[in-house]
């Protein structure tokens, strides 16, 4: 059965939160759990964000939020949607499935946007686990990696270029240095592996500087007391 609750458009000052809400809205007939803790996350960070909301941002989080209660209605019988544990259990599941898809993929030289999309939803998902509280260290690096590699795919097919598969586990150093190496058994030139390089520490830079946003950590209150939450979001 589906939530039968229309989400208003996402304005530009909660940009942000956008890609939790495609995340979700892709997975509602695939894993309703996943769109269900993805709207959540959305909302928690789109509390976060925002400090006098405007009636576009109040529409919009009062419209997760009636999405959210209507959701926990239709799954009540769901432990992933009504339980914090099962649900991490869940999304930790989930992610790492999605994740291994798209390294084996990447690994045997499978590059499309398939394999783009599943490591960008892969580092979504590591991203919705926050709410739970510190993601492990395993998952932490899934997720910079998933990220990169979105990123790191993505650019090279946009740039008519072939994306050089693997090379997970290994510090950003490393990964410039295997580049060049690559590169160089291969019989690139020598601008052929600066530019590779470059490349590569700037994809890295991106996402290990890139500042993460934490979660609220009170998930229990915001799924019990939704009437705080609507004192939150219509607060001025």
């Amino acid at each position: 059965m589906s939530v039968n609750v229309n989400i208003p458009e996402c304005p530009p000052s909660l940009k942000s939160i956008q890609h939790y809400l495609k995340t979700a809205l892709e997975h509602d007939t695939r894993d309703p759990v996943v769109a269900y803790w993805c709207r959540l996350h959305a909302l928690q960070t789109g509390l976060k964000i925002t400090n006098k909301k405007t009636p576009e941002e109040t529409k919009l989080l009062v419209g997760i939020m009636d999405w959210l209660e209507e959701a926990k209605k239709v799954h009540a019988n769901n432990d992933a949607v009504s339980n914090e544990v099962a649900a991490q259990a869940h999304l930790e599941n989930y992610a790492l499935k999605v994740f291994l898809y798209a390294d084996k993929q990447d690994r045997e030289q499978n590059f499309g946007k398939n394999v783009v999309k599943a490591f960008y939803t892969a580092g979504m998902i590591y991203d919705v686990l926050t709410t739970f509280g510190e993601l492990t260290d395993e998952a932490a690096q899934n997720r910079k990696y998933a990220k990169w590699k979105a990123a790191y795919i993505h650019n090279c097919l946009k740039n008519g270029e072939t994306p050089i598969p693997g090379m997970q586990g290994v510090s950003p150093r490393e990964r410039v240095d295997e580049v060049s190496c690559t590169y160089l058994v291969a019989g690139g030139s020598s601008g052929d592996q600066e530019k590779a390089a470059g490349f590569q520490t700037l994809a890295w830079r991106h996402v290990l500087d890139r500042s993460e946003i934490r979660a609220i950590q009170s998930t229990a209150a915001l799924n019990t007391h939704t009437d705080i939450l609507r004192l939150a979001v219509h607060h001025e």
